[in-house]
C-alpha cells in the first residue's frame, strides 16, 4: 500500500488539481432550484454551465445564469431564457410575447401569459430576461430596471446531464 502510495500521490494530485481549475475556469455545475424555468428545467435537474463566455455571442434564447439585479440579490445565482438583447423592442399584451412588434411563437412557454409588460427597449450591453414558466418567474418583467447587465452573466447552460423528479 505505501508503495502504491509513493508512486501514484504526484499524478492524483495532479488530476485533483486539474479537476478544480477546470470548475474554477471553465465549467460548473447546478441543481435547478425552482419551478420558474418549467417544462425546459425542472426542480431537481442538474445542468453544466460553461462559464468561459464571450458575452457579446449569446443570443436570444440561450438560457444563462447570472446575478439578479442587486436589488433583488439574496446570493442565489438565477437561471433564465434571454428573451431580448440591445436594441430589442420587449411587449407582452393579451398573454402573448412581442418582440420588436412581431409576435412570438414559444414552444417552451409553460402557459400563456397573465399579465401585460412594456413595451420597453432593452439599452447597450443589457439584457432582457424570463423564465420559461412566465406567470411563476422572478424575472425582468418584475424588476424595477427590467434588465441584466452584461456583467452579470455567470454562463451559459450548455446541457442537463441529469433528470430531476418530475411531479
Amino acid at each position: 500500500m505505501k508503495k502504491m502510495l509513493k508512486e501514484w500521490w504526484l499524478p492524483i494530485l495532479i488530476a485533483i488539481g486539474m479537476y478544480l481549475v477546470f470548475r474554477m475556469v471553465f465549467m460548473t455545475f447546478g441543481v435547478i432550484p425552482s419551478e420558474s424555468m418549467d417544462p425546459t428545467l425542472r426542480v431537481g435537474d442538474r445542468v453544466a454551465v460553461l462559464k468561459w463566455i464571450n458575452t457579446a455571442e449569446l443570443e436570444r434564447g440561450d438560457i444563462i445564469t447570472f446575478y439578479p439585479p442587486i436589488d433583488y440579490y439574496n446570493g442565489s445565482i438565477y437561471i433564465k431564457r434571454i428573451i431580448g438583447v440591445q436594441g430589442d423592442r420587449i411587449q407582452v399584451k393579451k398573454g402573448v410575447l412581442y418582440l420588436n412588434g412581431k409576435k412570438q411563437t414559444e414552444p417552451y412557454v409553460r402557459e400563456k401569459m397573465k399579465y401585460a409588460f412594456g413595451p420597453v427597449t432593452v439599452p447597450d450591453g443589457k439584457y432582457f430576461v424570463l423564465g420559461d414558466n412566465r406567470n411563476h418567474s422572478f424575472d425582468s418583467h418584475m424588476w424595477r430596471d427590467h434588465f441584466i447587465d452584461t456583467k452579470q452573466v455567470q454562463g451559459k447552460m450548455v446541457f442537463r446531464y441529469w433528470k430531476g423528479k418530475n411531479k
